[in-house]
Order: C-alpha cells, then structure tokens, then sequence
C-alpha cells in the first residue's frame, strides 16, 4: 500500500511540473499594406469634392494584432486630423502576404478614385510606429 501511495505522489509530483500543452507564440507573417481613407458625404456640404486620403505601400513583420495596432494609428491620426472641420471618414488599412499583390490592388483603387471627379485626392506621408 505505502508503494502504490509513494509510486501516485510520485507521478502527480512529476505531471504538475510537465506542461501538457506547448504554449505557442502567434505566429509573425511578413504583410505589405497601405491605407486609405475616404471621407463619408454629410448632407450639408454637396457642392465641396470628397477628401481621399491614401499611403504608400509599407512592409510589416507581425501578426493580426500588430495589424489592428497599425489600423488604429491610422485612423485616430485620420479622426484627430478631421475634427476641427467636423469631417467625417472611413478607414481603412489593406493588406497582403505578397508585394505584388498588393501593389496591383493599390493600383487599382487609386486608378478608380482617379476616374471620378468626385473626390480631392490627397497622399499622406503617415509614419507607422
């Protein structure tokens, strides 16, 4: 009896210091993304162009936290900018697992903007920390 007791404390000794699963870090990818944002009309102000604001193409290393950490910067940097003229937008970080295609996007959407007369186009130069 005194066996079986010391061979299960024993045992619970050993598995309570053994982790049962591998704790596993998230994954980091490497991303290309811009930003664009684009200002949402107000019934007041029909006569003035829309404002559309867009990046470069930026390279990360991270995962989707770090993603939505850098949607945020851009689009409380975009919200701050807007208030004092009460403008309001909407925002949004694009990205890809390839250059490539990410580059092909932006192409297109800033081509599409381009065509209409509808928006001032504007690039900003926004620093992502």
């Amino acid at each position: 009896m005194k066996k079986a007791l010391l061979l299960a404390l024993a045992s619970l000794l050993c598995f309570s210091f053994t982790p049962l699963e591998k704790k596993v870090s998230d994954p980091k990818y490497k991303y290309y993304y811009f930003c664009l944002s684009k200002e949402v009309p107000s019934t007041a102000d029909k006569a003035d162009k829309l404002q559309f604001i867009y990046t470069s193409i930026h390279e990360v290393k991270g995962n989707e936290n770090d993603i939505r950490r850098l949607t945020n910067q851009f689009t409380d940097y975009i919200n701050e900018e807007s208030k004092s003229d009460k403008r309001t937008f909407a925002s949004h970080l694009n990205y890809y697992p390839d250059r490539e295609q990410a580059e092909t996007r932006y192409k297109e959407i800033l081509d599409e903007y381009q065509q209409t007369e509808k928006y001032d186009i504007k690039y900003l130069d926004f620093q992502f920390e």
